[in-house]
């Protein structure tokens, strides 16, 4: 187990989620009821083990896939060009046209 979560309890309601990952009120009880998080209930107590927490933390993992990123950065740099491209064309276009006038 990773050492950053060893001070968590083996039992984790949903103010200590809260606090420990520093997330909202209204987060935390959307990921308590949401119906893929192992909570459970002991009379009108809402918990997690920790155990279970982590694992759930695990899967929610998101990958960045390399190419997409750079498709998108190249798209924004590429649009970014052309703006300049224009702008310098057209402002060199109007002074050529006030030196001749």
């Amino acid at each position: 187990m990773n050492t950053e979560f060893q001070d968590l309890p083996n039992v984790v309601s949903p103010k200590e989620v809260q606090t420990y990952f520093g997330i909202s009120r209204s987060t935390t009880y959307r990921i308590f009821h949401d119906a893929t998080f192992p909570a459970f209930h002991i009379g009108n107590r809402l918990l997690v083990r920790r155990d279970e927490l982590l694992g759930w933390l695990e899967q929610q993992k998101v990958i960045i896939k390399p190419k997409t990123r750079t498709r998108r950065l190249s798209g924004l740099m590429n649009s970014f060009l052309r703006t300049l491209v224009v702008v310098f064309v057209s402002r060199k276009e109007t002074m050529h046209r006030e030196r001749h006038i």
